[in-house]
């Protein structure tokens, strides 16, 4: 996976020149949401390659031109899990959690470095074309307005959601 983000940022940047922004959103897993007890090595390594060691990667390709040049903005999408311990979600969750902590970190060390830092943990099903907060557009516009107001803080999306707020 790697090398696929290497190749596809050189492509972005011969094409657009330096990235300013990242948003980087949890990727499909192949393995199914395993409660506490239910987790294993196998189906938690998945959900850590994708979401942990793939928002690694995403960092690492664009991060030496937005040091170089002092700004720029790194965006993070998790679910909900990120942020409030869900036990059918523990797999994926403890992959969020990890990743939060990495935002957070990110945010210590770049933010006086100009870069900005942000995270919005979504509590809703993705759903394109309805014209709400759950369409794709919708989220696209917040993280619009995310950067155009140079937010750094952590949300959830919508605002103030929390696990009790949904229906499983």
């Amino acid at each position: 996976m790697k090398e696929q983000v290497i190749q596809a940022v050189a492509a972005v940047k011969k094409d657009f020149g330096p990235i300013d922004v990242l948003e980087f959103s949890p990727i499909a897993v192949s393995v199914a949401a395993a409660t506490a007890v239910k987790t294993t090595p196998e189906n938690v390594r998945d959900p850590f390659e994708g979401f942990v060691i793939g928002a690694i990667n995403a960092v690492n390709s664009v991060l030496p031109d937005m040091e170089s040049r002092g700004e720029g903005a790194l965006f993070f999408t998790t679910g909900l899990s990120a942020l409030y311990p869900m036990s059918m979600l523990n797999n994926i969750g403890m992959a969020l959690a990890v990743l939060r902590s990495y935002i957070a970190n990110l945010k210590t060390e770049l933010s006086p470095k100009g870069i900005k830092i942000a995270h919005r943990s979504i509590g809703l099903q993705i759903k394109p074309g309805s014209g709400n907060e759950n369409d794709p557009d919708t989220i696209a516009d917040m993280w619009y307005q995310v950067y155009a107001e140079k937010m750094e803080d952590e949300q959830t999306y919508p605002k103030g959601i929390t696990p009790k707020d949904i229906s499983f």
